[in-house]
């Protein structure tokens, strides 16, 4: 609760180091609090509510439960490597150790994964702007460098994903003027 409502108060008095093995149970325990309570909802409930309980698919239901929890802790593992990688280059001189408790704390803000569905729309922001906090007093590092760690790798990715957008309107174009427009 208290790195979703004063996330600045809260990182400024936590300790900036921790074990890796601790921040990645931590990522795991996040993602079943941030995304269980919506895979229960689509997998479970929301059939039941509809009068469709034989669409229970009980085995994606399973693995889900699974798959879920572990993906956000490799995933946010190899995030925070990343934008350990991105602040040193900005001029940070921050360990990894402390990179992977501010990005593993900033997912705190998964405790809104309790509210199944519209959390999840929250809970990225929220926690991308918690991340901020957390390099920053963690890192002992100003906010704009915290903020380009945080976000540079988005960036790149979201640029690499317009790109490949473009090519592939490019492509459609090029293939329905040849064609003589679309029949």
């Amino acid at each position: 609760m208290e790195v979703m409502l004063r996330p600045d108060a809260t990182f400024a008095r936590m300790e900036p180091k921790g074990s890796v093995k601790d921040s990645v149970l931590f990522m795991f325990l996040c993602g079943c609090t941030g995304f269980l309570p919506t895979v229960v909802f689509f997998f479970a409930i929301e059939p039941l509510l509809s009068g469709r309980p034989e669409s229970i698919d009980v085995p994606s239901f399973a693995s889900w439960l699974v798959v879920l929890p572990l993906a956000n802790a490799v995933g946010s593992f190899l995030a925070a490597c990343l934008d350990n990688v991105i602040l040193r280059m900005v001029g940070a001189r921050v360990p990894l150790e402390s990179t992977m408790r501010g990005y593993a704390l900033s997912q705190g803000v998964y405790l809104l994964g309790l509210v199944p569905v519209l959390s999840l729309y929250v809970i990225l922001i929220w926690s991308f702007m918690a991340r901020v906090t957390a390099y920053h007093h963690g890192g002992r590092m100003g906010w704009r460098q915290a903020a380009v760690g945080v976000f540079w790798v988005w960036f790149l990715a979201l640029g690499l994903l317009g790109l490949c957008g473009a090519g592939l309107f490019w492509l459609f174009d090029s293939a329905v003027r040849e064609n003589g427009g679309i029949r």
